[in-house]
């Protein structure tokens, strides 16, 4: 348990964002201490007065340790009052597990 921790705190998952007057582009950006072979599973959920969606991505990637690693990348535009959220789990089964979540504002 104290290992798994250990690799939570040591290991680094974010978000790249940018934002112009239609269109916010998210990264998912990693960099691990150590290379893994591991689950990548990106979760965006959008709400809003269209209505509400779900997108579930899995996929198997190589990460190799101490490195920079782009994980994707999502273009969307949000209407006023909408709202998107992204959640990305990396996991190799084992010793490293990392989530991280990116919403944009409520009111857009």
């Amino acid at each position: 348990m104290s290992f798994l921790l250990a690799a939570a705190l040591s290991n680094q998952l974010w978000f790249s964002m940018q934002q112009d007057a239609r269109y916010y582009t998210v990264t998912p950006m990693v960099n691990l201490d150590s290379s893994c072979e591991c689950t990548i599973s990106i979760e965006v959920k959008r709400k809003g007065s269209q209505g509400e969606s779900r997108s579930l991505q899995q996929n198997h990637i190589s990460l190799k340790a101490k490195q920079e690693h782009a994980l994707g990348q999502m273009k969307f535009n949000v209407s006023q009052g909408d709202r998107v959220d992204i959640t990305v789990t990396l996991s190799n089964g084992s010793n490293i597990e990392i989530k991280k979540q990116w919403s944009s504002s409520p009111e857009v």
